[in-house]
């Protein structure tokens, strides 16, 4: 899925034209429909950028060592839409807690639902772990409210790139601001990111010198007119040493 018709280059890398997807109003709509979808046959909704890309971000978080030779940690999913990664993550168990956030009071709804069915039949696994969701807005809210070890962006950033700029500071500026009050200040903690709107390049020019490059999810390349992509881009921050 592409979240962009159109972009131009700035001093940040690349910069998109403002669309509907960057607004609150289309992801309120959005996880309306899919509450209502949910509560009359049971489908979960939309698994952002594809169940793969989410079956992958899980593999990395639960390797049979953990993150860091170690699983009890603290997560927290901007943007976590109808909750899923969470849940998955939660089936396998062994983290102190998993947060998800979004601005979207429907999407928030929809995330207990869904974890509360999909959870309901993994006790032994869910209590090894709390897991919550909460209305959270990165850009206005007090970001001091949620602390975590590993942070995870699926496509948040992506949809943040598609408001309109504001003056004299930048949505993405401020995203970045907030995202390090929230991230725990340890040599263990990570930001993992997925796009489909930002190279692997743009994303470091973006978030460095705060974050320093840690490792990416490798996936499979294409070519086309001479240059060398993936349609989804996943990329691991840490604090610097």
């Amino acid at each position: 899925i592409l979240l962009l018709n159109s972009w131009f280059m700035s001093d940040e890398g690349a910069q998109f034209e403002p669309s509907a997807l960057g607004t609150k109003a289309f992801w309120d709509a959005s996880y309306e429909r899919e509450a209502a979808n949910f509560a009359s046959g049971g489908d979960v909704g939309e698994v952002w950028f594809g169940a793969a890309v989410q079956r992958e971000l899980v593999a990395w978080l639960c390797p049979p060592s953990g993150v860091g030779g170690e699983r009890r940690r603290r997560v927290l999913d901007i943007g976590c839409g109808n909750g899923m990664l969470l849940v998955e993550l939660a089936k396998r168990g062994g983290f102190s807690s998993l947060i998800g956030l979004d601005y979207s009071a429907a999407a928030i709804a929809l995330a207990n639902q869904v974890a509360a069915s999909e959870l309901a039949n993994q006790v032994a696994a869910s209590e090894q772990c709390k897991i919550s969701f909460h209305q959270f807005d990165i850009l206005t809210d007090d970001p001091t409210r949620f602390t975590a070890d590993i942070i995870l962006d699926k496509g948040t950033f992506d949809a943040i790139s598609l408001m309109p700029r504001r003056t004299p500071d930048s949505p993405l500026q401020q995203y970045k601001r907030s995202l390090l009050q929230m991230l725990a200040h340890s040599p263990h903690s990570r930001f993992v990111i997925t796009s489909c709107n930002w190279t692997e390049e743009e994303l470091t020019s973006h978030f460095t010198p705060e974050l320093v490059f840690a490792g990416r999810i490798e996936r499979r390349k294409f070519a086309f007119g001479g240059s060398v992509g993936q349609t989804y881009t996943t990329v691991i921050f840490s604090l610097p040493s």
